[in-house]
């Protein structure tokens, strides 16, 4: 704990004080130190535990072998096999990478340039594609967003759902995916009443009924233009993942 002094007016820590009053270098030693060590420690244990080596992953009957730095950076102290409900993967756009000894910091942080994936078993209990279909048969408010058209979704204004939480008003979006069914994608929208965040960002809703997998995918919407393209390499990715039965 920091001991900070009064004299005369002036406000110094015990560790070091300019003489304007300013608290010197010093005074911020102890944070600064920590955070160095945290990132020495963690960039040491990536250096002994970071893999590409592919870890397997099973939705049920289905085995998806991942190269380990999509899923975490330390894949040596990873079990090759677990039984998720999902399995989650993280890259970087544009590139499509996973994440290196050089990025890691970023890894699983808010960033334009993150791509989120999880990947489950189909069907699932909720099924999201039905959700943003009904309510696109409902005739709602056309727009266009991003270039694009789009359905304008104001939750104040129906009582239908999509399938997140959290956003009174979005853009919806539908085409057809790589797997030629219909793909979604939902994007906040900017409202009178709620502000959006700094980094807005879209969600994709896609279903590959030939590989029994349903995805979603999360990204900035400054890549919302390029989102069936997004969908179909991370699908062919998807799709290399998965062994054969």
């Amino acid at each position: 704990m920091l001991i900070r002094i009064v004299v005369a007016g002036l406000s110094c820590s015990v560790l070091g004080c300019a003489a304007d009053g300013v608290p010197t270098e010093a005074a911020e030693q102890p944070y600064s130190k920590v955070e160095q060590e945290f990132r020495a420690a963690t960039e040491g244990r990536i250096r002994r535990s970071y893999s590409t080596e592919p870890l397997d992953r099973f939705l049920g009957s289905k085995v998806l072998r991942i190269p380990a730095n999509y899923i975490t950076y330390f894949g040596k102290e990873n079990p090759k096999q677990r039984d998720p409900n999902e399995v989650s993967v993280y890259m970087f756009l544009p590139s499509y990478s996973g994440v290196t000894p050089e990025n890691w910091s970023q890894f699983g942080k808010p960033d334009r340039s993150g791509l989120f994936v999880r990947i489950r078993a189909q069907p699932t209990h909720i099924v999201p594609e039905k959700l943003i279909a009904d309510f696109i048969a409902s005739n709602p408010p056309r727009t266009t967003a991003f270039g694009m058209p789009a359905y304008h979704f104001d939750t104040r204004k129906t009582t239908l759902r999509l399938p997140k939480t959290g956003q009174w008003v979005e853009y919806v979006f539908g085409n057809v995916s790589s797997s030629g069914e219909l793909a979604y994608m939902i994007c906040q929208a900017p409202d009178t009443f709620l502000k959006l965040p700094d980094d807005p960002k879209c969600e994709v809703f896609a279903l590959d009924s030939a590989k029994g997998l349903r995805l979603w995918l999360m990204f900035s919407q400054m890549y919302a233009r390029d989102w069936l393209n997004i969908e179909r390499r991370v699908s062919g990715m998807v799709g290399q993942w998965l062994q054969a039965s």
